[in-house]
């Protein structure tokens, strides 16, 4: 809710000033509800939909933090034929941004998947602040973990640090072999 109330605001002030931008975050928003409500429902999707979904996301958020913010997301390897159990990867992404904000440092938000024959690594970088030291357990997190042992019991490593303002998650999965 926290989110969708932030993204209508910002497409209320960008439809509020006429911006040309309105329309396209009209339909990201359309495309991301779309697919939270109805397509994340089966056990797995198609890893190229989750992606979708997170290039959704970011853009979005790129219409709110305008150029205040670096945020890259780079995408190595094929993608066709995987699946993933949905909205695994959001959890991490969230809160690079929730999280990654605090700072005027120059990493930003840096997010990189790897995808190989049956495995991915998904990786987040962002800044955090000095002043904040956080623990690794909040809600999110914490859920996230408890998806992984009984989705992927003994197929997968989720690991956390905090080192010079930086703040680095990092999800190793071991994918199903032979999942169409």
């Amino acid at each position: 809710p926290h989110f969708l109330f932030n993204t209508l605001n910002n497409i209320y002030s960008l439809a509020y000033k006429q911006h040309p931008e309105t329309p396209d975050a009209i339909m990201k928003l359309s495309l991301l509800m779309r697919y939270m409500l109805y397509e994340s429902n089966d056990p797995l999707v198609s890893l190229e939909k989750e992606v979708d979904h997170i290039n959704n996301f970011i853009d979005l958020q790129k219409l709110r933090l305008r150029e205040q913010t670096s945020i890259r997301f780079i995408v190595e390897g094929n993608l066709k034929g995987k699946q993933i159990a949905p909205m695994l990867l959001m959890t991490l992404v969230e809160n690079a941004f929730k999280h990654g904000l605090v700072s005027k440092n120059e990493i930003g938000i840096i997010m990189r998947l790897e995808v190989k024959e049956d495995s991915l690594v998904f990786s987040t970088i962002n800044n955090t602040s000095s002043h904040k030291k956080r623990e690794y357990g909040g809600i999110g997190l914490e859920n996230l973990r408890r998806r992984l042992n009984l989705l992927y019991p003994n197929r997968h490593r989720l690991t956390f640090e905090e080192k010079e303002d930086a703040f680095y998650a990092t999800l190793k999965l071991h994918l199903r072999p032979n999942a169409k």
